[in-house]
């Protein structure tokens, strides 16, 4: 898994210091301080993987980037889901995941709703946890790599630094990971 790959090198690359700008050295001291439930969250993702590499299962066309700025509501309340430029075949887990209690702020609430809304679905608690903890090294690999590479704006870069510690908070998606599957 290439992002499992880019967290740990934007781990080092954090370590290494000589970071000038103070979004950078927030990051590096986030990511010593979060470096065993990094290097676990990465861990997991690649064990689901290899645990699942040989499974065959069923595959629907999947969104695989649901999150509120896909969503768009029209002036006839007609809710709208854009950007599928990431669409790929998956299982339903791959996007389903995106409305379980703890991704994204989802509660339980709120994802009881969305099952009734949605009918009958049964999901492998595997693939759950695959896309859930995948998702989650997506994430930090595409916040660090912000972070840490020339070309974003510092106004990028502050931006990918709220959204990471966002992922962390208790609620957040990287702990209800852990403490879910």
């Amino acid at each position: 898994m290439e992002s499992c790959s880019l967290v740990r090198q934007a781990q080092e690359i954090a370590k290494l210091g000589g970071h000038t700008l103070a979004v950078e050295l927030d990051l590096a001291a986030m990511f010593e301080e979060k470096f065993d439930e990094v290097a676990a969250i990465v861990w997991r993702a690649e064990a689901l993987g290899w645990e699942l590499k040989d499974r065959i299962v069923r595959g629907v066309v999947c969104h695989a980037d649901i999150h509120l700025g896909n969503l768009l509501v029209d002036a006839a309340d007609g809710l709208h889901l854009v950007d599928w430029e990431q669409s790929i075949l998956a299982p339903i887990e791959r996007d389903i995941v995106f409305f379980t209690e703890g991704a994204f702020g989802t509660t339980q609430r709120e994802e009881e709703l969305f099952a009734e809304g949605y009918g009958d679905f049964k999901t492998d608690p595997l693939l759950m946890a695959y896309y859930r903890y995948s998702r989650a090294v997506e994430d930090l690999s595409g916040f660090a790599r912000e972070i840490l590479f020339p070309d974003c704006s510092e106004e990028s870069k502050q931006d990918a630094l709220r959204w990471l510690k966002n992922l962390f908070r208790p609620r957040g998606l990287y702990l209800s990971s852990a403490q879910r599957w």
